[in-house]
């Protein structure tokens, strides 16, 4: 192989130390393509699995959240506002303590709101119910 590539590099004022280095580990450089197929992938499914996990995060609270509204809205019997309360408290302390990049804090602080609208539903429902039975 050598042989082929040195006087054309010679010819294009390429030195032979670099023709030599070439030759020798043109084999090696040529097991790199597989290695690169596999690899180039991964640069676009690391950043989407690093979003969906930062999203799972935020998306399980949501459904705690929606648990609880939906535990709110059956009303009935079961209905205990000071469990529901405890409950609210409980998912809010944990979501004020969820770290997520700069980029993901608008939808930090959306979850924050949609739980004090819950809030606000749950401190407006016993008022509601009380002049509903008088």
């Amino acid at each position: 192989m050598l042989r082929l590539i040195a006087p054309i590099n010679y010819r294009a004022g390429v030195p032979f130390e670099y023709t030599s280095f070439i030759s020798a580990h043109a084999a090696k450089l040529v097991l790199l393509i597989p290695l690169l197929a596999v690899i180039l992938p991964l640069f676009k499914v690391v950043p989407a699995l690093y979003v969906w996990m930062v999203r799972r995060r935020l998306i399980y609270w949501y459904r705690q959240l929606k648990a609880l509204e939906k535990s709110l809205d059956s009303g009935g019997a079961k209905y205990d506002a000071d469990a529901l309360q405890t409950e609210l408290e409980r998912i809010d302390s944990h979501v004020r303590r969820i770290h997520v990049p700069l980029f993901f804090s608008h939808q930090l602080y959306d979850l924050r709101g949609h739980i004090d609208l819950v809030r606000q539903r749950l401190s407006a429902r016993p008022a509601a119910m009380r002049m509903a039975a008088e």
